[in-house]
């Protein structure tokens, strides 16, 4: 007689047992992954997008992106009012207008952002670039924070077909209240068949170091 070689089936205990030490298992391997990819991670994210070769994230023809804003009460003095047709735009497509309208020509920078901080300084926000109300891009590829690194400090038009910028750098010694370095960077507006483009310059861009001070 051949013997029954199948496995008994587990009882109720054994099959909680079991259950319960895949579990673990499964716990240790995710706890595991997290100790060792976190530190790689937030390396790569405080790195700026300003100190690594970047390829224009603008394409002619692209929508305005959107995005969820919301402002304490307390803050709404520095909202600027919609009064161009490019800034109904962007109040449409959910960004709060703040700082001055900048013109030359034909050629329009709006500053908008999603939030601010505790002080009214703005959060998540960024600065759009329209050519006669149709929408041409972005000066950075993400929104910026107020006192970041990497977060635009100046902004002026030189002609209408180019832009200049500073954008704020910090040591890890800096306060939050002063970058001691700074990064300046020019962009072309040009004009193509499915609409206006800002090119930016290449990346990296250079890095100006104040001196310490004695």
């Amino acid at each position: 007689m051949t013997p029954d070689l199948r496995p008994f089936p587990l009882d109720r205990t054994q099959q909680h047992d079991e259950i319960s030490s895949m579990r673990f298992q499964n716990m240790l391997r995710l706890l595991l992954a997290c100790v060792f990819v976190s530190p790689i991670s937030s390396a790569v994210q405080a790195t700026s997008w300003l100190d690594r070769s970047t390829p224009n994230w603008n394409k002619a023809g692209n929508p305005i992106p959107k995005t969820k804003s919301s402002l304490e009460a307390r803050c709404r003095i520095l909202v600027r009012s919609p009064e161009s047709f490019a800034d109904r735009q962007l109040a449409a497509a959910g960004w709060i207008l703040f700082g001055p309208l900048e013109i030359y020509g034909g050629t329009a920078v709006i500053h908008g952002m999603a939030d601010a901080d505790g002080m009214c300084r703005p959060n998540q926000f960024h600065v759009f670039v329209f050519v006669e109300d149709h929408y041409a891009g972005t000066l950075t590829p993400f929104p910026m924070d107020a006192r970041s690194d990497g977060g635009e400090a100046r902004t002026w038009l030189t002609s209408a077909s180019t832009i200049s910028v500073e954008f704020s750098r910090y040591r890890k010694s800096d306060p939050m209240c002063c970058a001691s370095g700074k990064s300046p960077m020019t962009y072309t507006v040009t004009r193509t068949s499915s609409g206006p483009l800002v090119i930016p310059d290449s990346t990296p861009a250079m890095i100006e170091w104040q001196p310490p001070n004695k």
